[in-house]
């Protein structure tokens, strides 16, 4: 029996199957293909390990949007425990300890992140939490809203999925941290950088909305928050870039009208 759309977005809301799937494109996918075919394709053989920069953005959006989850989801482990305190977690010993630690995570099928980590994210937190904005936004979207949906290319059908941190009717919003908050000028920066404008076309014209917020917290004290709406031009950037990632991966993964060995780019600087 086939398997239905409602019965595959609620899969989704696993994320451990979330980002195991490979049938459905993603958003990070598309960002692989704004570099080439070649680099998606190399994401796809060899998924890169989890780094603690991911670890900690997972905690933050975990214990921010699903905080019933956390204790399930992740283990801490606190470097003040480690064996040999007069030295660094460089020392033998302490590495062996750590390795411990990871070895325990994994058996339980739990992310490791460090108690400095959660005491950074608890600050992060309450800084958010603080502003009646930021409250508001959380009491009343859906969160982790697991979506699927399909875009046609080229004749070609492309099912495409996502999950989104904050949604209503009205609007979609996202959280973002950054290392070094500068006000709405330094995210602006970090859109291009990231292709953020990407991310909320995709997902508001997959919901068919037009509004999209972005939530910034600073991840070093003192933890500046900002509340970033998005222009039509914006979204438009947006667009047009994961129309041209998806144009990609229809010509190189679905009708494969090209191959991946040939493909180089030209143009004039």
């Amino acid at each position: 029996m086939q398997e239905t759309k409602d019965e595959f977005i609620e899969k989704l809301k696993d994320d451990s199957f979330y980002y195991s799937d490979k049938s459905h494109v993603s958003c990070s996918m598309l960002k692989h293909l704004l570099k080439s075919p070649m680099h998606l394709w190399l994401y796809l053989q060899n998924p890169p390990p989890s780094t603690p920069a991911m670890a900690f953005g997972s905690a933050l959006h975990c214990l921010l949007l699903e905080p019933e989850k956390f204790n399930d989801g992740f283990y801490i482990y606190d470097t003040k425990h480690r064996p040999e305190k007069d030295k660094t977690m460089a020392s033998k010993t302490n590495k062996e300890w750590k390795a411990k630690q990871i070895r325990t995570s994994y058996a339980k099928n739990q992310i490791l992140i460090t108690s400095e980590d959660l005491d950074k994210i608890d600050d992060m937190i309450s800084s958010m939490t603080k502003h009646e904005d930021v409250n508001k936004i959380l009491a009343t979207c859906e969160k982790e809203k697991a979506i699927a949906w399909s875009n046609i290319v080229n004749d070609s059908t492309i099912d495409c999925k996502g999950k989104i941190d904050l949604a209503t009717f009205d609007y979609i919003a996202d959280v973002k941290t950054t290392a070094e908050f500068g006000g709405i000028d330094k995210f602006k920066y970090d859109c291009k950088k990231y292709h953020y404008d990407m991310q909320a076309a995709f997902y508001c014209d997959a919901l068919g909305l037009d509004q999209f917020k972005f939530i910034v917290v600073g991840k070093n004290a003192p933890y500046d928050v900002g509340i970033f709406d998005v222009s039509p031009e914006f979204l438009e950037s947006g667009r047009q870039k994961y129309k041209y990632a998806l144009s990609q991966y229809e010509k190189y993964f679905i009708s494969c009208a090209k191959n991946i060995d040939n493909y180089i780019e030209k143009g004039t600087l």
